[in-house]
């Protein structure tokens, strides 16, 4: 009997989600340099536990708000949860002379990277495009190792794959200079494992979160929802 065995090369997908930020502190330096500690302590989930950190503040009371910029510390991306984060505002530089008891701060945690890129374990680094509300990989993934460091077995041998019941990759024809082109290909193992094959931050795409793309290009919801070929051959 013929077994078939399906490869994949995967386009990864991040999507937002909200940490916890509680216990946020804010003192201003008395040594005359004009600077701001802020601290805070950020709480993820089983999902996600590295996040992109913003902050902004308030000078009435939280009637409006402006974006911190000139900060450096625990602020922007890839901040891992824990308690204790703490980030330093240049206030001086950015707001100058302004004296009131009514600032508030802000802060905010996405669980998406940043657009523009994002890097893997083994340090490869992917464009990311933004479409819809939604984050996607701009490549195909080429990682020999999951999140967590560990290695992803290399099969080199057609025969080797029907008997196989863990994670793998392969190189198309065993070249690897093909995968720095089109990314390599694993088998659904290694897509499904609990590990996370894809950088920090991003995971394979689900059925639905197809679907929201494929809908924000154009195509109706009972078009998405239809089963078997939908869609057209554009671009390919």
């Amino acid at each position: 009997m013929l077994r078939t065995i399906y490869l994949i090369a995967i386009s990864t997908f991040a999507f937002s989600q909200t940490a916890e930020i509680t216990n946020i502190t804010a003192s201003q330096r008395t040594d005359g340099s004009r600077l701001v500690d802020v601290c805070y302590d950020l709480q993820g989930d089983e999902n996600f536990s590295i996040f992109s950190i913003s902050a902004e503040i308030s000078f009435d009371g939280g009637s409006s708000y402006q974006a911190v910029t000139n900060a450096v510390g625990d602020i922007g991306g890839d901040i891992e949860e824990g308690a204790g984060k703490c980030f330093v505002w240049d206030f001086g530089s950015e707001v100058g002379e302004l004296y009131t008891a009514q600032a508030v701060f802000r802060i905010t945690a996405d669980s998406a990277p940043m657009a523009g890129s994002c890097v893997d374990y083994d340090g490869n680094e992917y464009e990311t495009v933004e479409i819809g509300d939604q984050l996607w990989m701009a490549e195909n993934l080429k990682t020999t190792h999951y999140q967590n460091g560990d290695e992803i077995p290399n099969i080199t041998n057609n025969g080797d794959w029907g008997g196989l019941s863990t994670g793998a990759y392969a190189d198309y024809n065993n070249d690897p200079s093909n995968s720095d082109i089109y990314g390599k290909l694993y088998n659904w193992y290694a897509v499904d494992d609990s590990r996370g094959v894809c950088p920090a931050g991003f995971h394979v795409p689900t059925d639905d979160e197809y679907k929201l793309l494929e809908m924000f290009l154009g195509m109706s919801e009972s078009e998405a929802n239809d089963t078997g070929w939908r869609g057209t051959n554009e671009g390919s």
